[in-house]
């Protein structure tokens, strides 16, 4: 996704995006133009501001923004996992019962 595409889908304005990079409307609107390409220490600041990773093509120079995959959870309260097996126990039973 683009820079514009990105900051669209996040609902904010050029002068909220803006504030939140530390750079003012022309310069963030050069970027999102297209006109000027944001310098390293810039796309970082987006990476972590926007929580996207940022793909830069060598062969055309042109930027691509995209959200990470999220990490599986699989830290789970002891409650859900209770709740889980005695589910499956039941289950299970009731497979076990239609067998016999």
């Amino acid at each position: 996704m683009t820079l514009k595409e990105l900051r669209k889908s996040r609902d904010l304005t050029l002068n909220e995006i803006s504030e939140m990079l530390g750079v003012t409307v022309p310069t963030y609107h050069r970027w999102e133009s297209g006109k000027v390409s944001p310098n390293s220490e810039s796309l970082i600041k987006i990476a972590e501001t926007m929580k996207v990773n940022v793909n830069i093509s060598f062969e055309t120079g042109q930027i691509e923004y995209d959200a990470p995959v999220p990490e599986m959870q699989n830290d789970y309260p002891d409650e859900v996992w209770d709740a889980a097996l005695k589910f499956a126990a039941e289950v299970h039973g009731m497979y076990k019962g239609e067998e016999e």
